[in-house]
This record gives structure tokens, sequence and C-alpha cells, in this order.
């Protein structure tokens, strides 16, 4: 890893993975838990696994379903890794704990998010001084993120060239020398800042960052440093506040004057894109549907028109789609993987302003996410009425689209609109129904048996009667997959929640068809999908078929030299390969011939 990405080990804190644990496991399952801070102090590094099983003991067995506190870790790792993760845990009170993540474009160039800048000038920073302060580093990484929240609105790359942060670094060094305070400016300060309360000196440290800084939405910051200062000066004598608070003072002037004039010196630094300049746009790859595609909303703010798609969904347009569109435009595309952790999908920040409500992942992941929450956080079919759900599963279809054939993004609150409309907890309480835990797995694991058993103590086999004729596939997908040499506790939370899922996807065909047209129904242990199997036999066909380029009698048009075609395996008729695959789906002839496709 270059030095530029690497996070200081100091700037790392507890409560940074207290919450990203906290955004990643249930909301359900949360109860008192954000209030819990019985954590080591200093560095988080080489603690994880430490610090959650803190979380998790306290939790009791709420949260079984993650596993042990190292598989816990391993998924938040995955989980907090993307650029802006800061806002979206609502860490802006922190330093910056996520290195920047280097990205490819198709002409296999190395591009960061252009707010990345900010994190790799803290990491600059830190090295240039490795004994910095946490408190320092703190007010630093204060005045970068206010920075940032004012010229990082689009979504912007920059490639990324370590020459350039080697001047970079340079220049902070020689800046930061030249601004340092030397006697006897040094001992005028102190002397004083000795005659100041403990709030005029704080408000004196607090003015070596540009005032923007401690004005984000809550004064999070201006309470956090509050906090980290009134720590710290407990460990001096009373009426020496100022020590400390000098220090500091000392330590933070020289560098923010030094962010300052470098930023004069690169004028470009930061700004905004010109119109005319050449555009990044962001492909995203899916592993599990083999696509990519962009978002149409970011493709539409890049080449400056305006979407007109509802505020909770983002349409994506194939990588062919675009070509047409933009023609021979400017257009850099770079690669972006969608992530996955266990439980939850990475959280990708959407096209337009920055903030902690413009995050988004695909509608099938969003999917996902909330079957977890209805299923397991809130138990709702052990209370044996699926009717209800079905109709309210009704209500959102402009947000589960059943017949969009293409990936789309959905907002990430759009979960929690769904979560509404479905009335969960009032109608809990309305039932009175006395909701039921997994029970724990055995040492040496649990059976088919002790799955189907479980299906019936938790009361499911009165909501989905057919529920346990599905746990023999269900136990055979959990099984193939399971981590260790037994089936653990939460692989039973998997296979009771992957037998719910199979039953409701059987009742609702238009939550069944968004699924499959989502690309998600292998994700699904023991869902056995007939459009799946169909799609598969027929790119089996496909493979009989001689393909070549030439002339489509399908659409009766001409066929360029350029096109793939396919032929006809009875009388050799040539068709434009893509219409041959649509006529295959809904046909077992030829249009020529007539005659019937062997194997279909």
């Amino acid at each position: 890893m270059s030095k530029f990405l690497k996070i200081h080990d100091d700037a790392l804190t507890p409560m940074y993975i207290h919450k990203q644990a906290m955004r990643y496991m249930l909301e359900e399952c949360r109860g008192d838990l954000s209030a819990f801070n019985k954590y080591p102090q200093g560095s988080s590094k080489g603690k994880e696994e430490y610090i959650l099983k803190a979380l998790m003991d306290r939790a009791g067995n709420n949260l079984r379903m993650y596993g042990t506190a190292r598989e816990f870790a391993e998924n938040l790792e995955v989980y907090g890794n993307f650029t802006g993760s800061h806002v979206f845990f609502n860490a802006i009170d922190e330093p910056y704990q996520t290195s920047p993540i280097i990205y490819r474009s198709l002409k296999n160039e190395e591009y960061i998010y252009k707010s990345d800048l900010l994190v790799i000038l803290h990491n600059i920073i830190n090295q240039i001084n490795p004994n910095f302060p946490f408190e320092a580093m703190s007010i630093i990484a204060f005045s970068l993120k206010s920075l940032e929240e004012k010229v990082t609105d689009n979504m912007e790359f920059v490639r990324f060239d370590e020459k350039f942060f080697d001047e970079i670094e340079k220049e902070l060094r020689e800046e930061i020398d030249k601004n340092t305070m030397r006697r006897p400016e040094t001992d005028n300060l102190m002397k004083e800042m000795s005659g100041m309360t403990f709030e005029k000196c704080l408000e004196k440290v607090k003015s070596v960052a540009p005032e923007e800084t401690w004005r984000d939405q809550g004064q999070m910051r201006d309470r956090r440093i509050r906090t980290v200062f009134t720590t710290t000066c407990k460990e001096f004598p009373r009426g020496m506040h100022h020590l400390p608070m000098s220090v500091i003072y000392f330590a933070c002037d020289p560098v923010i004057k030094a962010i300052g004039n470098v930023r004069r010196n690169h004028l470009g630094f930061l700004r905004l894109r010109d119109k005319k300049s050449a555009v990044t746009v962001r492909l995203f790859e899916d592993e599990h549907g083999g696509e990519r595609f962009v978002m149409k909303d970011e493709l539409d703010d890049t080449l400056y028109t305006i979407g007109e798609e509802e505020i909770h969904v983002i349409l994506t347009m194939s990588q062919e789609e675009v070509y047409q569109k933009l023609g021979h435009q400017n257009v850099e595309f770079i690669l972006h993987p969608i992530r996955r952790a266990k439980h939850r999908a990475v959280p990708i920040r959407g096209p337009g302003a920055s903030g902690p409500n413009n995050f988004f992942i695909l509608a099938i992941d969003a999917f996902f996410e909330l079957s977890k929450s209805v299923i397991t956080g809130c138990k709702f079919f052990q209370n044996h009425d699926f009717q209800r759900f079905a109709m309210i599963m009704e209500e959102v279809d402009s947000i589960l689209k059943p017949h969009c054939e293409k990936p789309y993004f959905i907002i990430i609150q759009a979960i929690d609109v769904i979560k509404k409309t479905l009335f969960i907890c009032d109608f809990f309480f309305k039932k009175n129904v006395a909701l039921k835990e997994i029970r724990n797995a055995k040492s040496d694991g649990f059976s088919l048996q002790n799955l189907k058993n479980e299906l019936k103590h938790l009361g499911l086999t009165e909501t989905f009667p057919e529920i346990q004729e599905h746990a023999e596939a269900v136990y055979e997908g959990i099984d193939n997959v399971k981590k260790e040499k037994f089936l653990r506790t939460c692989d039973l939370f998997d296979a009771v929640e992957s037998c719910q899922m199979i039953c409701i996807l059987n009742r609702l065909p238009n939550l069944k068809k968004f699924v499959h047209n989502q690309k998600g129904c292998g994700r699904i242990a023991g869902l056995k999908c007939e459009k799946c199997e169909k799609t598969s036999e027929i790119q089996n066909s496909m493979k009989n078929l001689k393909i070549e380029s030439s002339g489509c009698h399908i659409c009766s048009t001409q066929i360029k030299t350029s096109d793939v075609v396919t032929r006809c395996p009875l009388c050799k008729t040539r068709f434009h390969s893509n219409c041959a695959l649509k006529w295959i789906k809904d046909q077992k002839h030829c249009p020529a011939c007539k005659g019937d496709f062997p194997g279909i």
C-alpha cells in the first residue's frame, strides 16, 4: 500500500468501530447498545475483535446471528471501507479512519475520489508529525472535513499520482517549519493562556481552525473536542489546564496555515471540474449479475442535465447504452465494484450533494436487508398473519420494481420507509403474540430434523404450513457454505431466514419476479427458480448453435459484417444472436424452417 493511503494507527478509535457496528447490525437488535462505551482507551489498532467482543457480550443473545467477534470484525472491515464512510456513520467528529481506495479506469489508469485528497493530506500530516497528539490530530481532521463539505458536492475522480503527493509532502514540511512558533512567541502565548479559564483556553485552541469547522450540524465537533480536552486536563493539577491546551495550539497552528498555503499554491486542488474537461463516470461491476452499468442520474449530472427519476430510486444504463448516448464525448469510465459483507452491502454515495442521506445500494441488496429486518429482527411471521404483509408489499412496487430487468439503486433510507409502511411495531403490540428466540445449536451442529423442529418451535408452521418442505434444500445449501466443521447458531439463523424467504416469494409472484430480474435467486439457499432454470437451459442450447459473422431472419434488418450471428442448426438460416436468444425464450422452433430446436 502506498504510504499516502495508510491511516495513522493513532487516528483509529474504538468509538468509530462502535458506530460502524451499530449501522451494520439490525436496528431491532441495537437496544441500548448505542450508549455503550466500555472500550479500551487509545488506538483501536489490533483491538477490533476485543472491542466487538465487549459489544456482543453487552448485547446478550441479540447478536448471535453475526457469528464470532472475529467474523463480525471481518465483515465490518468490508462494510466500513468506502469513501465518505465518516459521513454515513455520522463520524464527522472523528479523525479520518478509512484509507482512500484506488480505482482503475478502462484504460487501466489509477484514480481516487477527489474527496480522498483530504484524507491523503491528513495522512501526510500524520507522517510528518508521527507523534502528533490525538487532540491536534482531531482538530486537523475536523478542519479538513469542513473543507470537504464545502467543495466536494459532485462525484469526481482525480488521478492517483504519487509524484504529485511527494511534492505536496515536501511543500507541507517546508510550510509547517516556516510557520512553527518559536520563542519569544511561544512564551508570550503560554503566558496569555495561563490567565485564561478553561472555556477561554478552549476557544483559543478552536480559533486555529476556520470558523466553519465548528458549524457542523448538531455541533458534534465542538462537543467532541470539549470532551477530549476535559479528559486530558484532568491529568494535570488544578488550574494548569492551559499547559496541554497551549501545546495543542502550538501543534495545530502551523499545520493549518500550511494546508491553506499549499492549497493556494495548487489552485486546481479540490476545485470542481471545468465543464470542458474530461468527465469521469463510475462503471459499476456486480459479480452476482455479471453486469456493468452506470447510474443514469450520475450520467445526467455529468452531462449537465437534470434527471427525472423518483427520489428513492436511481435507474441504470448498460455500458453499451452509455456509448450510444455519449458518442465520442470525452468520458473516462472508472471501474467500481459492488461490494458486500455477509449481512449488508457496502453503501455507495449517490450523485449530487454530499450528506448522510445520499447513500445507495442495489435494489436487490435493499430487499435482502429489508427481509433480514422483517424476518429476523422483527420476527414478523411469528404472528401468523401473512395477508397484512402481502397487502402492504403490493404498495411498494414503485421501490421494489417487479418488471425492471436492469439493476437499479435504492436510497438506503427507503428501507425504513417500507418498514414504516408495514407498521411493524404497532402490529406486534396489537397481536399480543409472545415472540420466540431461535435456540442455540449444539456444539456438534444441528441436523435437518433440528431445523424442522426449530421452524415449528418458532410457530412458523402456522404461518407457512409448507415451510418444512423447503428445509432439506435449505439445509443442504447452508451446509455447503458453512465456515467451520459443524453448523453453528449463526447458520441456523440463516437457514430459518431462507426457509421463510422461499415461502414469501412463492406466495408473492411479483416479489419473486423482482428477485429473479435483479439476479438474486442464487443468494437464497434452497430456492428453486423456474425462470433461472429455463435461462440456464437456453444458454446451454445456444452453445450448440454455431456463431459467426454475417445476414437477420427475425428482425428483417441487414446484418453488418461486425455483427455476431447465429445459425439454425437445422436449416442454417442466419439471425442476429440477440434476436435468436429472445426468440428461443418463448419459442421452440426455427422462425424460418419451423423445425424444433434440438434440446429445447
